[in-house]
């Protein structure tokens, strides 16, 4: 096989998280690495700017897709399946391109009240104009770039290529970190981090989009050449190949559409709504998780909206580790779904959710312990920010669990419940904010968080899954509860885990026979290419 085949290759859930679980451990362990020695390099102020400047990336790029990357995760699959997967990429691609520029357009025509009432609320009046105008015109740029970013991840995540998807987001975190900590030396500007970041974005978007539709002909390709196979020579595949075969049959009677060119019209008109709503929904959520942070940035200024960013940062990279795993995850889910077999959908999820909970939830917990030593290797200016820890650690666990609640929700494609719970939570964290950031600083903002999205949005997916009869184990809904354990001090919610966590892994409650043979069978294939590495090396 060559190693453009392997870098494309689909496999089964397990191999998809043996490759691309460890990929998000690298990226983000080069991301905190890069987060620390930016704190000996910029001042709190810079780091701030900067902080703006990632919540503007992230919540921009959402807006100026228009929500088309959601579709691409959720209907790629659909369209290989139906074997318009060469056309499909080149219509939505031409739109995707022609929304990102038009937006990001609007963007710029309001860039002096973005400039003012978002970049620099509180520097506007201290720093030169032409500095600030850099600042924010280096900032658009970024958020059109990460728009079309978005959607190239999301293809792939679409086509389950996560060799290919860890790559592009690998290559993206060593280029920044070189590039950042090169420009930085030399002039440490949360403008240079800017600049820096964009030639990261725009390098690994070109090599991806290259590498993507040589993927989306080789995948075509291979379709069409399975499909003239005679049924006799099918039983001479092996299961690798026949999965894929099963992957280009039609998915059932309800996604038939009788002409090929209303499937067509048709299909893309449900892309973008289902993408414009899932926008809405994400969007919410995004700024759920800025709630605090802006509030910071416009009451106590850029310094401590620097310090809070950076220990968000540090203490973001669990959660990135598990939406990694909720996006290998629900690719896998959804065409189970689409197959008719819901069931089955729902089991997988379920015993996938509680596995990668256990996982998440025990690092979280160690990295909550063990804080007061790895907090002092930051510069001692941002140290203060350790109380931040326990809310934010709160909220990420929260956003992290809420995804078994989601999932259903994408899967019975309303999205619209993941916005209102967001916009709960969000709503929840402003109040409390408000009322304990006078009294408690940023820790008030951090703990408002992590218990606003915990009771906000929790309550909202909760009465989803019981009105949609979404049936889950007793000892799911007791996992959903444990992140409220991160509010106590660590002395406590250590020994208090450590306790939950064997019976959890051991009780025939928590998973049942089934379950334990289908993660035991997961966990051996991911780390089977482990066990071939160490084989090599002997």
């Amino acid at each position: 096989m060559s190693l453009f085949s392997r870098l494309i290759k689909v496999g089964s859930i397990s191999e998809s998280m043996s490759v691309y679980l460890p990929s998000m451990v690298l990226q983000k362990a080069l991301g905190m690495a890069r987060v620390v020695l930016f704190t000996y390099l910029v001042s709190k102020g810079e780091m701030g700017i900067w902080g703006t400047g990632v919540m503007m990336f992230i919540l921009g790029g959402a807006v100026v897709t228009l929500g088309t990357h959601h579709g691409m995760g959720r209907y790629v699959s659909l369209y290989e399946s139906r074997g318009q997967l060469k056309d499909f990429f080149r219509r939505v691609w031409l739109l995707v391109f022609l929304i990102v520029l038009l937006v990001t357009a609007v963007g710029f025509l309001f860039s002096g009240q973005i400039l003012k009432s978002i970049l620099l609320p509180k520097l506007a009046g201290q720093l030169e104009a032409g500095y600030q105008w850099r600042i924010c015109f280096a900032v658009l740029a970024n958020v059109g770039l990460m728009g079309l970013h978005l959607n190239m991840i999301s293809f792939m995540y679409g086509l389950r290529v996560y060799r290919l998807v860890s790559l592009v987001e690998i290559a993206f975190s060593i280029v920044f970190t070189g590039i950042g900590l090169g420009m930085v030396y030399f002039d440490a500007t949360a403008l240079m981090i800017l600049y820096a970041h964009f030639i990261a974005l725009f390098l690994t978007f070109l090599v991806g989009m290259i590498l993507l539709w040589a993927a989306v002909r080789r995948i075509s390709d291979d379709s069409e050449l399975i499909s003239q196979i005679s049924c006799g020579d099918l039983e001479m595949l092996t299961e690798a190949a026949t999965e894929s075969v099963v992957s280009t049959m039609p998915v059932g009677e309800s996604e038939t559409l009788e002409e090929p060119g209303e499937a067509r019209g048709l299909g893309m008109m449900k892309f973008l709504q289902f993408g414009f709503v899932g926008m809405v929904g994400a969007l919410i959520w995004l700024g759920a998780g800025y709630v605090s942070y802006f509030m910071i940035l416009r009451q106590l200024g850029e310094d401590s909206a620097g310090v809070f960013h950076v220990i968000m940062r540090l203490a973001q990279p669990l959660l990135f580790l598990a939406t990694a795993a909720w996006a290998v995850i629900f690719s896998h889910v959804a065409k189970r779904w689409e197959s008719n077999d819901r069931d089955g959908a729902i089991y997988t999820l379920e015993t996938s959710f509680k596995a990668i909970t256990l996982m998440v939830m025990t690092l979280t917990i160690l990295l909550y312990v063990t804080a007061p030593v790895w907090i002092r290797i930051l510069q001692v200016e941002y140290r203060p920010g350790y109380f931040c820890l326990p809310g934010l650690l709160t909220f990420f666990m929260a956003v992290s669990n809420l995804t078994i609640l989601g999932i259903p929700a994408k899967l019975h494609e309303r999205p619209v419940v993941i916005a209102i719970a967001g916009l709960t939570g969000g709503g929840l964290n402003a109040l409390l904010a408000m009322l304990w950031m006078p009294t408690q600083g940023i820790v008030g903002a951090a703990v408002a968080a992590g218990v606003g999205m915990y009771f906000g949005g929790g309550i909202v997916m909760l009465v989803y899954l019981l009105a949609s009869k979404t049936r889950l184990h007793d000892s799911t809904y007791f996992l959903l509860a444990t992140p409220a354990l991160l509010l106590l001090p660590s002395y406590i919610a250590g020994p208090v885990w450590g306790a939950i966590l064997p019976l959890c892994i051991f009780s025939p409650w928590f998973f049942d026979t089934t379950q334990k043979r289908l993660l035991k069978n997961s966990a051996s294939k991911m780390l089977s290419p482990f066990r071939r590495l160490r084989g090599i090396i002997k």
